[in-house]
């Protein structure tokens, strides 16, 4: 059964743009990793500086809208959507932002060689990293949709198939690390020890980045059903 629609003016007022633009500010920070590492693959360590500045930025709007939506939304109890879900959800998102600037800094200050036999391994990984944020900002989109139309069941059930494409997503991407840590694994002992170490450590990183988004369609999930 449909629910009630909330006053239209609460929803004008509702704290999903700041949230929305947040997710935003993490699938930049997600795709500009892509262009990084592609720019590592080449040792073009330049435009790698560039990139890790600009995931920086998009990084920073993040941290900044986070900061403004913990002191400015309401806890007022008619808000449309309940304080703490939209924190929690912020929070799972950041995450995003957070590990992807991370993995640059990493490229960036150890100046990652990686290997040839990688590189489309993890060309393909972090595309669908990349492709995972776009369907959670979808699903995020879908949210706002359902706060309008009054969470009537055909509403919900346009969020629940995003949330199952990323479901496909991680899947996807789990697959997809097996894969790059598999080749790493057949040419290991051939390099560097160390860089060895940190390239498995990014895979992990890159690897929660897909699962973070994965966590933030989940939290869509709970609040359109709450």
């Amino acid at each position: 059964m449909a629910r009630t629609p909330m006053f239209v003016s609460l929803f004008e007022k509702s704290p999903l743009a700041p949230v929305q633009e947040h997710l935003t500010q993490c699938g930049i920070c997600t795709t500009t990793l892509r262009s990084c590492f592609e720019a590592a693959f080449v040792e073009d360590w330049e435009t790698v500086e560039k990139l890790y500045h600009d995931i920086s930025m998009a990084e920073q709007e993040a941290d900044t809208l986070k900061r403004e939506l913990r002191t400015t939304v309401s806890r007022s109890l008619l808000m449309p959507i309940s304080r703490e879900d939209l924190l929690e959800l912020v929070g799972v998102q950041d995450r995003i932002a957070n590990v992807a600037q991370d993995i640059a800094g990493l490229v960036l200050g150890r100046k990652m060689a990686f290997p040839n036999q990688l590189h489309d391994g993890l060309t393909r990984f972090l595309t669908e990293t990349s492709h995972s944020l776009t369907i959670a900002q979808n699903a995020l989109e879908n949210l706002v949709g359902l706060a309008k139309m009054g969470f009537t069941d055909k509403a919900l059930d346009s969020i629940d198939r995003e949330v199952e494409k990323l479901h496909e997503s991680e899947r996807t991407a789990d697959a997809l690390q097996r894969e790059v840590r598999s080749e790493l694994f057949k040419i290991e002992t051939e390099l560097n020890p160390v860089d060895v170490m940190f390239i498995y450590r990014i895979l992990e990183h890159i690897g929660e980045v897909s699962d973070s988004a994965h966590s933030a369609g989940n939290r869509m999930l709970f609040i359109a059903h709450s």
